[in-house]
């Protein structure tokens, strides 16, 4: 009985300090982890963790940057770095060796021949050369443009070269014989590719076209992108392209300074040592952000690149035609399967992954920027891995409850979560340690406003990796009380109508993403609230509201008279933030609305909270102004004066017009000229026409758009 007793008072505690219906925070969408904090873990497209594939460094430089690499068909790598051109080959063992290097150019492009030659092509002077082994580089030709951006060689050993600033394309033979294969209207050609139907493609900057140039020198745009640059081709073996594609930002010009090279990648539309490029008009504007286009054998085009906070840097195939895609400025690389179902494999610790390349075994490497390293992505797991979730935010001191998961443990695997809670929104050393939590039970961190899980995932086999999904942390939340924040009484309205009126849903009534109340049931938006235009005498309230632990609210409102102390009921039980009432009810004076929010709806007996607010004071007027002082005086055969006065007790009067005989409205002024006090004057004069009129008639409006009348009588 005892036991039973201290249940009692320890429930109805909790009801009291926590009054609002328990949430679920679910994860379980690759969105909803992206956030956090990766380590060795990857995450599926359904929001799967399990651990990455290993990266294994084969290069490191002591530059900033890696512009190129290229492989041989022995599985030597070839790696452009800056600042100063400097070529390394990496051989099959890690062996690493300085090819050639030039001090005052960059090498933005390398290419290797039919015959396994090396070849580099330096800018901004525009010179290719050939690079035997154990000898000086040969200079083949020089080219009359700036910038070398890429080269292709074709089956006859041809080079196409990709150039700016001159946006053209030329062909260069085995005895450095040069020639333009196509000249676009584009100031740079960024890089080409070889289609199923070996036509050229190649993509440009700043109109981000697409080509395919056949070997007739025909171009043809097979895409307008809405980006400014497309900067990567790849072809699928079933002949789908692929390209990547970014804009930096829409401006009439680009300015890239000659220092700048030093911080600006290869893939980047901020291109070094670039002045003032002024771009071809473009008919729409360039959406900034960055894509991957696709392009299906049957000409279907989509963009299947949707993460917004990664600036897509480069592109490739891994052997099963898996897409991979390497992002700027988080160093996260994405696989993308044929299904378009994309998976956060990785993320380096540079910040730019620049270049994706599979060699003829299959071999796939990752060169990154910032700093410039070389690694080689394995087809097994790394031993060990951790995540760290995004804070979460529950708004108030809070309760938590359970933390539940699906995880699957192959043999010689495992998987462990803990938890951390604190009051800042960032983790600090106030923060609660680190402590263990197990798949459905109570979280163990203290109450507090924010939380973090964090799971440890282990593998001892190279091939076998954990996998967990589906978390779902539970937590109930101090009750706090609403708030009103405005309240606005809207003018009179004379139409008489019904339409849709855009309001504001208060945030009473907004569904929190990815939260869900335990008992099952979500709020429904509310529907359009159908406005009616207001006839004479009717008011409108309508007030803004919020809670803190999105309750759903209702709403009493009260009135109260100037010279009145109390209070009186308007409308009780209101679900909406808006209410209409007809004040010819009311007495004329001066007024006021108080509006009261109460929670009950989403809380247990007993606990709910409210929130109130009083409106500014307003006139409340039903009637009419008072025309008085009329006076009518004859003043030569062809005129008269007409005079008289407008009051109104508690409105000031808005406009006056006259009517001959019940004829069309005529406005009159008052003598200061302007309608704008609760008394008016006016004296003017009228001239008679051939038609003797007997009366005029005086109609004067308030503010609140009473109308008064009155007719004068001419008298001879």
């Amino acid at each position: 009985m005892r036991k039973l007793f201290t249940l009692v008072i320890t429930l109805l505690l909790v009801e009291i300090c926590f009054g609002s219906l328990p949430k679920i925070k679910i994860y379980d969408k690759q969105e909803d982890l992206i956030k956090g904090r990766f380590e060795h873990v990857s995450v599926t497209w359904n929001g799967e963790l399990l651990l990455a594939p290993a990266a294994k460094q084969i290069f490191a430089s002591n530059r900033l940057f890696i512009w190129d690499v290229v492989a041989d068909k022995k599985g030597n790598l070839f790696v452009a770095t800056g600042d100063g051109a400097k070529i390394y080959k990496v051989d099959p063992n890690g062996k690493i060796n300085m090819v050639s290097h030039w001090d005052d150019v960059e090498v933005y492009s390398l290419a290797i021949d039919n015959k396994g030659i090396l070849y580099a092509a330096t800018s901004p002077n525009g010179k290719i050369y050939r690079l035997y082994q154990n000898k000086e580089p040969q200079l083949i030709v020089e080219l009359k443009v700036k910038y070398i951006w890429d080269m292709l060689f074709d089956k006859h050993n041809n080079c196409y070269v990709a150039t700016g600033d001159s946006g053209k394309i030329y062909v260069i033979n085995d005895n450095g014989d040069s020639s333009i294969f196509y000249k676009s209207d584009e100031t740079h050609v960024r890089c080409l590719a070889w289609d199923g139907n070996n036509h050229l493609l190649a993509g440009s900057y700043p109109n981000g076209y697409l080509y395919r140039i056949n070997t007739a020198e025909q171009a043809f745009i097979i895409y307008d992108s809405e980006y400014q640059e497309i900067h990567k081709i790849c072809i699928a073996k079933n002949g789908t392209i692929y390209a990547a594609g970014l804009t930096i930002e829409t401006t009439n010009k680009v300015t890239v300074r000659q220092q700048e090279r030093d911080t600006q990648p290869k893939t980047s539309t901020n291109m070094p040592d670039l002045l003032t490029i002024p771009p071809k008009p473009v008919v729409s504007p360039k959406v900034p952000g960055s894509g991957v286009i696709k392009i299906q054998p049957d000409g279907v085009i989509k963009n299947i690149w949707q993460q917004q906070t990664d600036q897509v840097q480069s592109i490739g195939l891994a052997a099963d035609d898996e897409l991979l895609i390497g992002t700027g400025d988080n160093g996260r690389l994405y696989r993308i399967s044929p299904r378009e179902e994309g998976t956060y494999l990785i993320k380096f610790e540079a910040s730019q992954i620049v270049s994706i390349l599979t060699g003829n075994d299959n071999n796939l490497w990752i060169a990154t920027s910032n700093l410039g390293k070389v690694f080689k992505l394995e087809s097994e797991f790394v031993k060990k891995g951790a995540y760290e979730s995004e804070v979460l935010d529950a708004k108030t001191s809070t309760h938590w409850g359970s933390i539940q998961w699906d995880q699957q443990i192959p043999g010689n695997c495992s998987v462990t979560l803990y938890s951390r809670s604190g009051n800042t929104n960032k983790p600090n050393s106030t923060w609660s340690p680190w402590s263990q939590v197990t798949n459905g039970e109570v979280i163990k961190s203290p109450m507090a406003r924010f939380i973090q899980w964090k799971s440890e995932l282990t593998s001892k086999r190279r091939f076998d990796s954990p996998r967990i999904k589906n978390i779902k942390i539970s937590y109930l939340q101090q009750n706090l009380p609403p708030e009103i924040l405005s309240i606005t009484i809207h003018a009179l309205q004379r139409q008489t109508q019904l339409q849709p009126t855009s309001t504001a849903v208060p945030s009473s009534l907004s569904i929190t993403s990815r939260e869900e109340e335990v008992t099952g049931s979500r709020k429904q938006p509310p529907e359009p609230i159908i406005s009616r235009q207001l006839q004479n005498g009717y008011r409108r309230v309508t007030w803004k509201a919020q809670d803190g632990n999105d309750d759903q609210l209702s709403y009493d409102l009260y009135f109260q008279e100037k010279s009145e102390k109390n209070w009186f009921t308007l409308k009780k039980e209101l679900t909406r933030a808006s209410h209409s009432w007809d004040t010819r009810m009311m007495p004329d004076g001066h007024y006021r609305i108080k509006v009261i929010a109460d929670d009950g709806k989403s809380n247990p007996i007993n606990t709910a909270k409210h929130g109130e607010k009083i409106s500014d004071w307003f006139i409340v007027d039903n009637t009419s102004p008072g025309i008085e002082e009329c006076n009518i005086q004859k003043m030569n055969n062809d005129s008269l004066q007409i005079s008289f006065k407008v009051i109104d007790e508690l409105s000031p009067i808005k406009r006056v017009q006259i009517s001959y005989d019940i004829q069309k409205w005529l406005w009159v002024y008052p003598k200061d000229l302007v309608c704008d006090s609760k008394e008016e004057e006016f004296k003017f004069n009228i001239k008679l026409d051939q038609n003797q009129f007997r009366s005029i008639i005086v109609k004067a409006v308030d503010n609140t758009e009473n109308i008064g009348y009155r007719r004068v009588s001419i008298k001879e």
